[in-house]
């Protein structure tokens, strides 16, 4: 497996997500990495492109559209 700071514009990404992280850290008191900040986390490993799709919509319809 390849390391992202081996990778072009590894460095680049890294630095980002980590400033990224520390300033919702900072701003909300909240981790990045925690999945209850959340309404939704879809494992694209677990699941085809079509169903994370139709997860998302129904999600996004039960939350949004419902009367």
């Amino acid at each position: 497996m390849v390391q992202p700071l081996k990778m072009p514009g590894g460095r680049r990404v890294v630095n980002r997500e980590l400033k990224r992280g520390i300033f919702v850290k900072r701003s909300f008191n909240a981790e990045l990495a925690d999945p209850h900040n959340y309404d939704l986390v879809i494992n694209t490993g677990r699941l085809s492109l079509e169903a994370s799709e139709d997860a998302a919509i129904l999600f996004y319809l039960s939350k949004y559209l419902s009367a």
